[in-house]
Parts: C-alpha cells; structure tokens; sequence
C-alpha cells in the first residue's frame, strides 16, 4: 500500500508540479523558464468550475502565483516555483477563526479533499489530502518533514482575525 501510495504521490507531483515540461522554440534570453526543466508554471483552475468564484494566475519573477476564490468562502493562493525540483505553496484562507486545539493536519487534508471537487481534472489533489492524513501523526506543524521519498512537506497555520490560514508546502527533493 505504501509503495501504491509513493507511486501515487509520484505522479502527482509531476503532474501537480503544473508546468509546462516542453520548451518553446521562441524562448528568448529574458524568459526565465528557457532552462528549466520543469518549464513555465502554468494555472490549475483556469477555466469554469462550478465551486470557483473567481481565478487569477500571474508570473512573478520566477513563481507562478494563483489565486482562487471558491463558493464556500475558501480562497486559496498556490505559489509554484523552482526550475528542476518544484515547490508548491498551498495557502488557504479559511473564512472562519478557528479557536481552541484543533487538529491541524485534518484541516489540511480537508482543504484538499475539498479542492479536488473542483472538476475531474482536480480529483488528484484529493491524494495530497489523503497522504497528509495517512500521515498526520508524523507531521509536526511548522516543520519540514520526509512524505516519501523525494517528497517533502511542511504543514503550519496562522490564526488572526477573523480567518485561519493554512499553509501546506509540497516539495521535490
């Protein structure tokens, strides 16, 4: 199960890494990407979907930056970034204060789940959730910590207001 689940998460992130592996014959000396093997970033929620309100992806430097608002309140901000190992930044902004212990690596995993009702297409976050949550014991909020092999993560929350953001960083190694 667990070599499933590393095959699983594998794919993932090569296909979840969301960038463009092919290079573009008119990439010039000023594009950022020309020597990435990994390529430009590119938008995952790009298109309609019934959950999203609104999205907005742009490139900033050598990030792509996305921001998603759906039905439910959530708003999420994905940063990817890196050439040859990519690092993904989920950032999502809960709209409610969560007060009190909370089990934090359940709330991420929530978040995921979530998102992957999005479309089809999306269902392959859900994995991420299931992963977070198979592993949630091990994580250590704040800390980044082996996934599988190759696969890093790092779980951490901000509370403030009247919104709780969680953040979960997804990384090659």
């Amino acid at each position: 199960m667990k070599h499933h689940l590393f095959i699983w998460i594998t794919c993932l992130a090569l296909f979840g890494a969301c960038t463009s592996n092919t290079a573009t014959s008119e990439a010039t000396s000023t594009d950022p990407f020309k020597d990435c093997k990994m390529g430009k970033p590119e938008a995952i929620f790009a298109g309609n979907y019934d959950l999203v309100t609104s999205q907005e992806f742009k490139i900033k430097g050598k990030e792509g930056i996305e921001n998603i608002r759906f039905k439910n309140g959530l708003a999420l901000e994905l940063t990817q970034q890196g050439c040859d190992k990519v690092i993904q930044v989920f950032q999502f902004e809960i709209p409610q204060k969560l007060v009190g212990e909370q089990d934090w690596m359940s709330i991420a995993a929530d978040q995921f789940a979530f998102i992957s009702g999005t479309s089809q297409k999306h269902g392959m976050l859900g994995m991420w959730g299931q992963a977070i949550r198979a592993n949630g014991p091990n994580i250590q909020l704040g800390e980044k910590q082996t996934l599988q092999p190759g696969i890093s993560i790092k779980v951490d929350k901000v509370q403030g207001g009247e919104r709780t953001m969680v953040l979960v960083e997804l990384s090659q190694d």
